[in-house]
Parts: C-alpha cells; structure tokens; sequence
C-alpha cells in the first residue's frame, strides 16, 4: 500500500492538486454541498420507509422524487473523493477512518439500493401502498444512522491518529 502511496502522490495529477493552493478547498466544498444533498434526501427517502413522513404518498411517487438526488450526490461524492484521495494519498489511505466510512459507506449504498429496486418492482407492501413492511421501516432508521456514521468518519480522517490511536494506519 506505501508503495501505491508513493507512486499517486508523486503522479503529476497529484503534484498539480497539491501545489494549486485553492484545488483541495474547492474539491472539498463540493464534497460538502454533496453530502449536503445526499443526506437530506437520504432523510426524507428514510423517514418515508420508516413511516414517519409523507405518509399519504405511496412509496414509489418520494422514492422516484428522490432516487436522481441520492444517486447524483453520490457519484458527485466518489469524484470529488477520488480527487482528494489522489491530492493527498497518505492522508486517505492510511486513515481507519477512511476504511471504516467506504466500508459503511458500502452498506449504505447497498440497502438504499435494495429499498429503491424493491419500491420499483412494487411487490408485495412496497406496491402502491404508502407504507413499507415492518422489517424495512426499521432498516429504514439503521440505514440513516450508517449515513450519520459515513459523514462523522469522513471528519475523523482529518484527525485520524489522535483519534484511533495505533488502530490507525498512519500511526
């Protein structure tokens, strides 16, 4: 992995991120309008499978309504990131928390994923009806909870060693 380190940060696309000093901030603000428009839609997507909002529209109508702004966020999020993972390697690859937040982010994408063909095939409970199944509407509020975690560990990368301490790569 150091050598892979050593080799991005020494590649041209590296060197020319790094050393335009207004790059990584400009990279970094749009990440954040990102996971701006992820996490809000992710909480109206959520709440609706929980049961707690919307509760006269049927699934399928706030699902479509939000399925292009879950999915335009996170490929927004995986451009900007790639970026920053190749501005400044070391940092991204050698931080727990970078491994912890793509792990759940993983997850995350895979039940948003799961909710979103369920609700378009329309069987079952997640037909027309406004309501999910039970087991869903509590996967509903764990799937929000893994995104709260995916924000907070991407903070934690900046402070990665002070935080986890010799779990961390970098230590």
């Amino acid at each position: 992995m150091r050598d892979f380190i050593t080799w991005l940060s020494l590649s041209d696309l590296s060197i020319a991120i790094g050393s335009a000093g207004w790059a990584v901030p400009l990279i970094q603000c749009f990440h954040i309008v990102a996971v701006g428009a992820l996490t809000g839609a992710l909480l109206v997507f959520n709440l609706k499978i929980a049961g707690l909002f919307a509760s006269e529209e049927p699934l399928q109508v706030v699902s479509k309504r939000y399925e292009g702004w879950i999915w335009g966020a996170i490929i927004l999020l995986a451009l900007t990131g790639g970026l920053l993972i190749i501005a400044e390697p070391a940092r991204e690859l050698l931080a727990f928390s970078f491994w912890a937040k793509m792990t759940l982010l993983l997850i995350g994408m895979i039940i948003v994923a799961s909710f979103q063909l369920r609700i378009r095939r329309g069987a079952g409970a997640w037909g027309e009806g406004t309501t999910a199944p039970a087991g869903a509407r509590r996967l509903a509020v764990g799937s929000f909870v893994i995104w709260v975690c995916i924000m907070v560990l991407g903070r934690f990368i900046a402070w990665d060693t002070t935080i986890w301490g010799s779990w961390s790569f970098a230590a």
